[in-house]
């Protein structure tokens, strides 16, 4: 008896092909699916850098607001504490405003108009906006000196993170220090 010689493929390996290419396709979407949440994460925390740096060349931008009558520092027109509210100023157009006077007028106009931005690239609500963001003098770092001195400022932003994301607690954090 003579035996016939095999063509083409049996069934069982068709089907062990197929399992190994299901499982090579699942491996490919699980890289992709982190790669747009590690995109989305860095994008989310660059704007927030990019934020932050805004908020400080406008206050170095406006000594005015930055220095009190006898010339030292102060922040009076920029502080804004953790739990405070930012300031609602009335009539301004944020893209044409003047800031060439300078002054307290400058500075709560320049709040007002970068917590529009944050609203805008950042996913915050206004429990974060109220609770987490910090405008303040810092003589250590993450932190804010409760007498308002030091030469440091710190620009502390936070924003919601998404579900089984990266950050704890669900909120991200990105603090600036630097001198003015």
């Amino acid at each position: 008896m003579q035996r016939a010689n095999p063509f083409g493929f049996t069934l069982i390996e068709v089907l062990v092909s197929l399992l190994v290419i299901s499982i090579g396709a699942l491996g490919m979407l699980t890289l992709q699916g982190q790669a747009l949440r590690y995109t989305r994460e860095a994008s989310l925390r660059g704007s927030a850098v990019m934020l932050a740096d805004d908020l400080l060349e406008m206050m170095r931008s406006n000594r005015e607001a930055l220095l009190d009558a006898s010339a030292s520092s102060d922040l009076a027109g920029y502080v804004k504490a953790a739990g405070g509210v930012f300031p609602e100023v009335g009539g301004v157009s944020c893209a044409r405003r003047d800031r060439s006077g300078g002054g307290p007028a400058v500075a709560a106009a320049d709040l007002y108009c970068w917590r529009q931005k944050v609203s805008r690239l950042l996913p915050v609500t206004p429990a974060i906006l109220t609770e987490a963001f910090e405008v303040c003098r810092s003589r250590v770092a993450d932190r804010c000196a409760s007498d308002n001195s030091g030469a440091a400022v710190m620009i502390r932003l936070a924003w919601a993170d998404s579900p089984g994301g990266l950050c704890a607690d669900g909120i991200c954090r990105y603090a600036l220090r630097a001198e003015l």
